[in-house]
């Protein structure tokens, strides 16, 4: 095979048969690959719909985390679509659009930006459609998980995402934005935002 610059790249991986690179993984990566499942651990936290696909999830023994103690990261289970025509966009918002989801969905990444927050920081949100209203519940936690500040407020669906951003300015003033300051902090290893500047 020849690359842009003219090299042979004959050995490349897309030349080889899948046995011959199978061969060349190391153990660590043949196990990976196997799913071969070490248990001896105190515990770990996975999606349920991910040990599900893996079929793992009748293999390893798993305890379902309450939701009311154990809120979950926003979004989770959420698909998003994204395309650069937006007639193609249109069409396929027609057809896979899925309004509970999408009210349930804007909601939770609303408090999150309004948060602050993103990978790093501990937060929890999660939000389900009932009737009038979407029962939002959110959790921020400090870098060691000992300091939480926690909320329930159902919001009306009319105007769910302004007030889902009213709930994260209260979360903030109640403490949340030093927690996830704390948390990003800790993290990064910077200190915080004001010694940063």
């Amino acid at each position: 095979m020849l690359t842009v610059d003219g090299a042979d790249n004959s050995e490349t991986d897309y030349d080889r048969s899948p046995e011959e690179w199978f061969n060349d993984l190391t153990d660590l990566e043949r196990d990976a690959l196997g799913r071969k499942v070490d248990t001896e651990m105190n515990a770990i936290v996975l999606a349920e719909a991910g040990l599900r696909r893996s079929d793992l999830l009748e293999t390893v023994p798993t305890y379902r985390l309450p939701r009311e103690t154990f809120v979950p990261a926003p979004g989770q289970g959420a698909i998003a679509v994204t395309a650069v025509d937006d007639d193609v966009i249109d069409q396929l918002r027609d057809v896979v659009d899925h309004p509970r989801s999408r009210i349930e969905t804007t909601t939770e990444r609303t408090v999150l930006a309004e948060l602050g927050g993103g990978c790093i920081a501990p937060i929890g949100v999660s939000a389900i459609l009932q009737g009038e209203y979407v029962h939002t519940r959110a959790q921020v936690l400090g870098p060691a998980g000992e300091e939480t500040v926690e909320a329930t407020r159902d919001l009306p669906v009319t105007d769910h995402a302004a007030a889902a951003a009213d709930f994260a300015v209260d979360l903030r003033e109640r403490g949340a934005a030093d927690l996830i300051e704390a948390a990003e902090a800790t993290t990064t290893g910077t200190g915080t935002r004001e010694d940063d500047g």
